[in-house]
């Protein structure tokens, strides 16, 4: 289990690394290359900021962001409940997505161990966590948080734990 956690920790340093130079190196000349701007640039792209909305504000009827309606609700709670820890919804995000991407990796780690071998089990989660589209499960998605309760639900069936499962499905929709 340590292997694991090393492995998809270091995956995520790496990864957010190696477009952290990338940002430093290619980036616009005269461009702000701090790590607030880094997250800006890494994390608050696409979706990112539709759920950031939401976690500051909530849903709302007017305006543009009356359409945010189509994203589920749990992620942005998460943020804000984690919110009151670090004050900065963008950092809190990426640290909620990683922290939730590392569970991930444990938990489809323990299921695939329930009916395969320890090394094809860690070569799953190796090609996972340096997959390229890894990318989306360290910025501010609601993917790594899925994938963690998927798997979870998914493993606590194996286990005959069916209230845990159905519990977790049931943030899983959300």
């Amino acid at each position: 289990m340590k292997k694991v956690v090393c492995l998809a920790v270091f995956s995520r340093i790496l990864l957010l690394l190696g477009i952290y130079l990338l940002f430093v190196f290619y980036g616009q000349p005269n461009q702000d290359n701090s790590l607030s701007a880094f997250l800006g640039a890494f994390a608050g792209r696409w979706d990112g900021p539709h759920y950031l909305f939401i976690a500051q504000n909530g849903y709302v009827t007017t305006g543009i962001e009356r359409l945010f309606i189509v994203f589920p609700p749990f992620y942005p709670l998460v943020i804000k409940m984690t919110n009151l820890f670090f004050q900065n919804l963008l950092f809190t995000a990426v640290i909620v997505s990683n922290l939730f991407f590392v569970l991930a990796c444990l938990t489809f780690y323990k299921l695939l161990r329930l009916d395969y071998s320890e090394d094809f089990s860690f070569s799953v989660i190796f090609l996972l966590s340096f997959f390229p589209t890894s990318y989306f499960f360290s910025t501010s998605y609601a993917e790594s948080l899925f994938l963690f309760l998927f798997c979870a639900s998914f493993l606590f069936i194996r286990k005959n734990r069916f209230w845990k499962s159905s519990l977790l499905a049931g943030l899983l929709t959300l």
